[in-house]
């Protein structure tokens, strides 16, 4: 239950500069990455504004709290990361996914939305915590920073905001003045503030660990936010984080450690090192290295301490196969329940910057590619946005040094599972026309649908079947568009296993 929900007029004023938004369609003249300041008068904080909805997905406006939060979101290389940002958002939503609660508010203000148009959801984001309702002091917030948003975006040209794909360092800010009017200035970002709290390990881990029998082989760790939400119905719901460790050959779990970021996410940090020590205190050896995704947020954490502070070797990695087989295993599980981690209003990609000449159809792609049953052979393949899914296809089947064509489908659930069934009924690509009768539902065509169209997400899980016979399941992983340097497109960029034959069962000698 909300502590302080907003009054009734906040709630008008908030519908009615949604409204205004929507017909101002920002989202078609100012790209993602560019930000401009709110300096709140009684809050004494900035409030960061962008625009989402460039690339045609979920519109809206997204405020983030204070320089701590701009700083995470220049640098984020997660989706999940978004709810670590404490933010204020404004997002065009279906109506058959508005919930109840907005639903409630809707009716109270006698407001009414056709069928085929979205509806304006506002939403708190707070660290530790699942995206929630807004309290009248958010809403406050919020309403003055999309006041000044329309002020912005009603502008001819836009001077002077950050793009956070830069280095940057000044920005655009909408000053309030004594008045009542605001104002304009260009100035450098704040410094984030001082983090006050410090790692402190404790000694007697650190001696029993260093003192522990060094063993030749390494282990993988890694620490991810679950999918699923903790707390009673009705109540603000909080995020949980998972301390993982993995033997890379067996794939066997050897330690794990649930983590509260309760009551902050600092504190949560602050004590890893502790609880990664004592897993490895657990296991009894010391490994020759502690491998960690150079990405990730135990390497962060990690890196903040000081690598040479812990009593084992610890080396960054861009791929950690059998962690992500272990983690797959775990959270796609998880993924298929109804409390799976929402779709964040500002979850979005970091694109490259286009070369001169270059169309949005002419940038690169990375598409990673997984055997379903052995994650651990994989190829990374790159594409432009104007080649279609049958190129794709045929990029697959020669990564995987196959020997003969046969019926090939592409299926888009709406999450990542693990039930066949699930994805079959999924939107599905194909060769439409050769065997139809083999499908009693509606078949799009492969040749025609280019990447560029697709719209896909970061991370976004989608699958591929190859042969309906032997049925070869592959995972398919959206990793971005990237500046890659290849003149024959689409092209393999990573190859990790070797290619199982096409027909494990073949007999040369029949």
């Amino acid at each position: 239950m909300r502590k302080n929900p907003p009054g009734t007029e906040q709630w008008k004023k908030l519908y009615n500069l949604a409204d205004t938004i929507s017909e101002l369609e920002p989202w078609k003249v100012l790209p993602e990455h560019s930000i401009f300041g709110v300096r709140l008068p009684d809050d004494g904080i900035n409030g960061y504004v962008g625009i989402i909805g460039e690339l045609g997905q979920v519109c809206g406006v997204t405020v983030y709290m204070g320089e701590s939060a701009l700083d995470r979101i220049r640098y984020i290389n997660s989706a999940e990361g978004l709810l670590e940002i404490p933010m204020l958002a404004l997002s065009f939503d279906s109506p058959e996914i508005v919930e109840e609660g907005d639903q409630k508010i809707i009716n109270s203000l006698k407001r009414t939305y056709k069928a085929d148009n979205t509806i304006p959801v506002f939403r708190t984001y707070t660290p530790g915590y699942f995206p929630w309702y807004m309290e009248k002091e958010e809403a406050g917030q919020l309403i003055t920073c999309l006041e000044q948003t329309i002020e912005v975006i009603r502008r001819k040209e836009f001077r002077h905001l950050l793009d956070i794909r830069t280095e940057d360092s000044r920005c655009l800010y909408r000053i309030p003045e004594k008045n009542g009017q605001w104002t304009d200035i260009v100035e450098e970002i704040p410094e984030k503030p001082e983090e006050s709290k410090h790692f402190h390990i404790k000694t007697s881990l650190l001696r029993n660990v260093g003192k522990l029998p060094e063993v030749t082989e390494s282990i993988q760790a890694g620490l991810f936010i679950l999918p699923s939400a903790i707390g009673q119905e009705g109540e603000r719901p909080s995020t949980a984080y998972l301390l993982l460790l993995v033997d890379p050959d067996s794939k066997m779990v050897l330690g794990f450690e649930l983590l509260s970021p309760i009551p902050s996410i600092r504190d949560m940090e602050l004590s890893v090192p502790n609880f990664l020590l004592r897993k490895l205190e657990e296991i009894g050896v010391k490994p020759a290295k502690l491998s960690v995704d150079g990405d990730g947020r135990l390497c962060e954490i990690l890196y903040q301490l000081g690598y040479e502070n812990l009593p084992v070797h610890v080396e960054e990695e861009k791929e950690l196969a059998a962690l992500e087989t272990v983690q797959y295993s775990l959270f796609g599980h998880m993924g298929d329940d109804d409390n799976e981690l929402p779709q964040h209003p500002a979850k979005k990609q970091k694109h490259e910057k286009p070369e001169a000449g270059q169309t949005q159809d002419d940038r690169i792609h990375v598409i990673k590619v997984s055997l379903i049953h052995d994650k651990t052979v994989y190829r990374k393949i790159a594409i432009k946005g104007n080649q279609t899914l049958e190129d794709l296809h045929g990029a697959i089947y020669n990564a995987f040094d196959r020997e003969e064509e046969h019926l090939y489908s592409f299926f888009f659930p709406d999450k990542p599972t693990k039930s066949q069934r699930t994805i079959m009924d999924s939107l599905e690509y194909t060769i439409t026309g050769m065997a139809d009768d083999l499908f009693d539902k509606e078949q799009n065509d492969a040749s025609e649908a280019t990447i560029q169209s697709l719209k896909l997400r970061m991370k976004q899980k989608f699958y591929y079947l190859f042969d309906w016979g032997d049925e070869w399941w592959h995972e398919l992983t959206y990793e971005g568009v990237k500046e890659i340097r290849a003149e024959d497109l689409p092209a393999v960029i990573v190859a990790k296993g070797e290619s199982p034959p096409q027909y494990p069962d073949y007999d040369e000698e029949d």
